[in-house]
């Protein structure tokens, strides 16, 4: 059973964390998360972000973390980490 008012603060809440997020990227025009370099917060934020349309949320209104998830998949690392976790890299 759906609960649709548990539905709604959690929708609430991650656009509230995609705003503050949006805000941070401001200050590297989209580059990272922490001003000046990539750092371990923008590895560890990018795989919940990205998982945005599969929350059934869209990120029309926040040109930045657009950009920074394109950034970030672009990442040599970030696609051998994705490789390895579907099983196809090496171990």
């Amino acid at each position: 059973m759906k609960n649709q008012d548990a539905l709604n603060r959690y929708t609430e809440q991650a656009y509230r964390c995609f705003g503050v997020l949006e805000g941070q990227l401001k200050k590297s025009n989209g580059e990272s998360v922490l001003p000046g370099r990539i750092t371990a917060v923008d590895y560890h934020s990018e795989p919940w972000v990205r998982q945005y349309s599969f929350a059934g949320l869209s990120l029309d209104s926040y040109p930045l973390i657009q950009r920074w998830l394109a950034g970030m998949a672009g990442r040599e690392e970030v696609k051998r980490a994705y490789v390895k976790i579907k099983g196809k890299g090496p171990e």
